[in-house]
């Protein structure tokens, strides 16, 4: 693997929205397509970010055009029309893959109603981990989250 990968999960209207990876020039990853469209199982998430995690990112050139287009991405495919509805309704996590350790992000909403990285929810894993103990965690945490 790489030096550095991320997959993000977005958990939206009973489905899980994986879109691939893209970096610009900057190193700053993005959303682009395809987005990967999956029920919210472990057996589902496995194999998309397992497959994710295992690819470089595709690079993105074109700054502006691309920007906008990731900007639209997920709205547009989850039918949420706006980040802010997407984020009151869905949650977001990350997988990033760097020095051989695996650090899960986990969304919480600011004031605003946006989605933020939770720094004491982040969690540290091996990278000789099983993906599917990831998986799991998250379709758990997911489903303590919709309790709440």
């Amino acid at each position: 693997m790489s030096p550095s990968r991320t997959v993000s999960i977005i958990f939206y209207n009973q489905k899980v929205y994986i879109p691939s990876t893209g970096i610009y020039p900057s190193e700053i990853f993005a959303d682009i397509d395809p987005v990967y469209v999956v029920n919210a199982t472990v057996d589902a998430l496995v194999p998309i970010v397992i497959e994710q995690l295992s690819r470089d990112p595709e690079p993105v050139y074109s700054l502006l055009e691309q920007r906008e287009k990731s900007k639209q991405l997920l709205p547009k495919i989850t039918g949420a029309r706006s980040w802010k509805k997407l984020a009151a309704k869905g949650q977001l996590y990350s997988i990033s893959l760097s020095n051989e350790v695996f650090t899960l992000s986990i969304t919480k909403l600011d004031d605003k109603g946006r989605w933020i990285f939770d720094a004491e929810k982040e969690k540290r894993f091996p990278g000789n981990i099983d993906i599917r103990e990831i998986v799991e965690f998250i379709v758990d945490n997911y489903a303590k989250h919709q309790k709440n």
